[in-house]
């Protein structure tokens, strides 16, 4: 039986552990790090029996001892926190970004270097059904080289999402080309199966514009 622990019990998370529940693989949820605590209880009686809530990462990973780690809190903590399972050597599971500043990064990929943790980064949309077709045309050969890609990827329901709760904050997410468009860098790697030279960012806001103060609804 896998013993996991869970850092960021929300919505994301619940749906992974659904998912990974699905395969009757043995593994259980024994520990869980969310200040949430006690709601969550309440909510979610039966996915949350047995299971002990600390209050901090730390405190979690030296009583529970875990075989692996989920992390789903807030961007900008995603990188501190899996450095902390990186240096025990925990299979990870990680949402996305992986890091919210160049600091972040660096940290995290030298941490990286120095474990033998295996990793799993939460990038569903390329094993998506549109994604696996257009890989197995591209490698099928059928359309020769491939040397030139035009992804459009259109979320309409996510707007109250990206500007009306926490996710507006781009100090916490470091805003949509970390939040969002790494899905999307991440499918067109996976597709042309080539290292990118050099990156390109546009953007423009056509909605949500305005001289109004931030947090309105």
């Amino acid at each position: 039986m896998a013993r996991l622990g869970v850092i960021g019990f929300g919505r994301r998370m619940r749906h992974m552990l659904d998912v990974i529940g699905s395969f009757s693989a043995g593994a259980e949820i024994v520990a869980v790090v969310d200040p949430e605590a006690d709601p969550l209880q309440r909510d979610f009686p039966q996915q949350l029996a047995g299971v002990t809530f600390y209050d901090d990462a730390e405190m979690m990973l030296e009583e529970a001892s875990p075989d692996g780690l989920l992390i789903g809190t807030r961007c900008s903590s995603h990188a501190p926190l899996a450095i902390a399972v990186l240096e025990r050597g925990l299979p990870l599971f990680l949402e996305k970004p992986v890091a919210t500043s160049w600091e972040q990064l660096a940290a995290l990929e030298e941490a990286a270097a120095r474990s033998r943790s295996p990793v799993v980064v939460s990038f569903p949309l390329r094993v998506s059904a549109v994604c696996q077709a257009a890989w197995e045309i591209i490698t099928s050969g059928v359309i020769g080289t491939v040397e030139h890609v035009q992804a459009v990827n259109n979320v309409p329901f996510y707007a109250s999402t990206y500007y009306h709760g926490w996710m507006r904050d781009d100090e916490e997410t470091g805003g949509l080309w970390l939040q969002k468009a790494t899905h999307d860098l991440d499918y067109l790697n996976y597709l042309i199966d080539q290292p990118p030279v050099q990156v390109c960012a546009m953007e423009s806001k056509t909605v949500f514009r305005g001289d109004m103060p931030a947090g309105l609804h």
